[in-house]
C-alpha cells in the first residue's frame, strides 16, 4: 500500500542564528504538524507572514505562525 501525505499546512517558524534573530522559515506541514518540507527562509516576521499568506492562497487550508 502506498501512503500518500497530504501537505495542508504552511507553518512559519522562528529560525535564530549567529547573524540574526529576525530570520523565519516556512515549511509544508500535514494536519498534525508532521512530514515538514522546507519552503524557503524569509527575514522578518510581517514579510514571513506575507509570503506565507501568498504561498497559500487557495494552495493551503492552514497558516500557522
Amino acid at each position: 500500500m502506498k501512503s500518500t501525505i497530504v501537505h495542508n499546512t504552511i507553518s512559519v517558524e522562528h529560525f535564530k542564528n549567529a547573524f540574526s534573530d529576525n530570520n523565519y522559515c516556512l515549511y509544508w506541514q500535514d494536519n498534525d504538524g508532521n512530514n515538514s518540507a522546507f519552503i524557503c527562509s524569509v527575514y522578518g516576521y510581517e514579510n514571513a507572514r506575507r509570503v506565507a499568506e501568498g504561498i497559500g492562497h487557495e494552495q493551503a487550508e492552514f497558516i500557522k505562525f
